[in-house]
């Protein structure tokens, strides 16, 4: 693998790092630069096909472990498959979400649950999961939740702008908790 044009090389040697939806966009695009700067990488998502294939391209730092984050349960044991495979969890990227365009007047509550379930309730298992059973105990641990501002809003996307609204005060709320640990 090139080495990263970002940051330093070996700067995350001896890390383990888990990206959700990481087998397509920007997480398999983090997973790589982060493979790229040493960390063991374990990109998460639904689909073990894609999985597969961004491992092999990211390469032999890259494993992946399928899935679905909506299921707290799903959420827990892709941390506990860190913990098997690498003794460890040091960094979360929370970057799986989903979003389609509709109008506001368009949504439907089916279509406004699956939004707000996967992108908030999925960010949020990820997160206590993370924490509760290896960042807090090991005592360190970094956590980011990829998301773009929702104070200016986005046209046919309100749904997606609560969600991405909500992750923002959860981070805020869970940084203020779980800092000083």
């Amino acid at each position: 693998m090139d080495p990263s044009r970002v940051f330093a090389d070996g700067a995350l040697d001896g890390r383990v790092a888990l990206v959700t939806g990481g087998g397509t966009n920007l997480g398999k695009a983090a997973a790589a630069e982060l493979a790229r700067c040493g960390a063991s990488v374990v990109i998460a998502g639904r689909r073990e096909e894609v999985l597969t294939a961004a491992a092999q391209e990211i390469g032999e730092r890259c494993s992946w472990a399928a899935g679905d984050i909506r299921d707290r349960s799903a959420a827990e044991q892709l941390v506990a498959t860190c913990r098997e495979r690498h003794g460890r969890l040091d960094f979360l990227l929370n970057n799986a979400g989903g979003q389609y365009f509709v109008p506001a007047e368009g949504i439907t509550a089916k279509g406004w649950r699956a939004v707000q379930r996967l992108n908030v309730e999925g960010t949020l298992a990820m997160c206590e999961a993370a924490f509760e059973s290896a960042m807090g105990p090991a005592g360190s641990g970094t956590i980011v939740n990829v998301t773009v501002s929702p104070h200016q809003g986005f046209p046919a996307m309100a749904h997606t702008g609560a969600a991405r609204a909500a992750i923002e005060a959860i981070s805020r709320e869970l940084a203020l908790k779980w800092g000083p640990e």
